[in-house]
């Protein structure tokens, strides 16, 4: 049994997770404690969990229930997880143990871990600090660490230093948490050593690009490690006061990883769930353009989220846009109820959807538009090379950049 606590005006028990085993695999349930229900503050951890008394388990294909997997590690802490399995069960000589769903979720570094949702086991949040955030100081060690990872040739020490993220923002990138020079929490994103070209160079043209064209994005900066760039990312979910809650429109849609939805459902969600509705659909459709222009591929609801503030739910920051070149224009994300085509046009003839009248969907286009011209001057005032410029060209000059420019 696992107690789950929220962070948020207070530090206050919310439920129980309940883990049943057998047959080789772990099922979880989850229910609401008495003292949620009758809080001031309590409200659904999502649209599919409403307040009240009774049991409940994940979706069909779900290990786990959506809101609570949102704190779970991404691809990449997955991967520190089970290497790091694999070095203690060789020092111990023992025979590794399969890790299962819960033990993703209890594995992540309680001062790290996304949201405001804390699971406490034998009387102590999970997982318990060990070596805490490094600092920005750190920066070069963290690369170092990452980099043996991807080789298969880390240490305990290097698993010890990555096992902090608390994130399931990020996929597969290499990345470790960070305290910017400011003290703030941030992710810190890594270079592969067969990248062709620099991913957290590009993700921040991506962010500033997108910080021209209206759309509020994460507070970010791109820094230097062993001569390479490094793409710090300051985390939203927490503020001067602590911790924020956070929900993935993949956890509000109940959805599943690895599926496509469209953004004419996360539009809907947004009119019935959002305390700014109007506001956050505007955002959204800019959000969309701005995707399609930039070819930024992989839109899935992973990369999209909720921050709750006092009145409920709103948008939260952009964050995870990277212009892909030299693929088909095809986003993850439908752009209308059955089409992921990265089209302008059919982004356009979708405005009803969210709300827009015709004469306004062409002016948020068009601003986003002019923004993404500028991105061969944000890129070389981020340092990128001539090789590089062209290299992603593609993912800028296109059909649907014609259109609109």
């Amino acid at each position: 049994m696992v107690e789950v606590w929220i962070d948020w005006k207070g530090l206050r028990r919310v439920g129980t997770l309940h883990r049943i085993s057998g047959r080789g695999r772990e099922r979880v349930s989850f229910t609401y404690h008495e003292g949620w229900l009758t809080d001031e503050n309590a409200f659904p951890l999502s649209p599919d969990l409403p307040l009240g008394a009774g049991q409940f388990v994940p979706g069909a294909g779900q290990d786990m229930l959506a809101p609570l997997g949102d704190s779970a590690p991404d691809t990449w802490g997955r991967t520190v997880m089970r290497r790091y399995e694999g070095r203690a069960a060789e020092a111990e000589g023992r025979r590794p143990k399969t890790l299962q769903e819960a033990d993703y979720l209890l594995g992540v570094n309680d001062e790290s871990r996304l949201g405001a949702l804390r699971y406490k086991l034998d009387e102590a949040f999970q997982a318990p600090q060990g070596v805490g955030v490094p600092a920005l100081l750190s920066l070069g060690d963290l690369l170092q660490a990452s980099q043996r990872v991807m080789r298969g040739e880390e240490t305990i020490k290097d698993l010890s230093l990555l096992f902090a993220p608390g994130s399931s923002l990020g996929g597969a990138r290499p990345k470790a948490s960070i305290l910017d020079q400011h003290g703030c929490l941030s992710v810190a994103k890594f270079p592969k050593e067969t990248d062709a070209y620099s991913v957290e160079r590009w993700e921040a043209v991506a962010l500033g690009l997108a910080r021209r064209a209206g759309i509020t994005v994460a507070d970010h900066t791109l820094e230097t490690a062993g001569g390479r760039p490094v793409f710090l990312s300051r985390r939203f979910d927490r503020n001067e006061e602590g911790r924020i809650p956070f929900l993935s429109a993949l956890a509000m849609l109940n959805g599943r990883d690895g599926e496509s939805y469209s953004y004419l459902d996360l539009a809907d969600v947004i009119t019935s769930e959002s305390v700014t509705p109007d506001k956050d659909r505007r955002e959204l459709f800019r959000r969309v353009a701005f995707s399609i222009l930039v070819t930024n591929l992989d839109d899935h609801m992973r990369n999209h989220g909720f921050l709750r503030g006092n009145g409920g739910w709103s948008l939260s920051p952009a964050y995870d846009i990277n212009p892909v070149p030299h693929q088909p224009r095809v986003l993850r994300s439908y752009v209308s109820d059955d089409n992921a085509d990265a089209s302008i046009e059919l982004h356009r003839s979708q405005h009803e959807n969210y709300l827009l009248g015709a004469g306004e969907a062409d002016q948020i286009i068009a601003e986003v538009a002019n923004a993404t011209r500028a991105w061969k001057d944000v890129a070389r005032a981020l340092g990128a090379p001539e090789r590089e410029i062209r290299e992603m060209t593609s993912a800028f000059e296109h059909a649907d950049a014609d259109l609109v420019r």
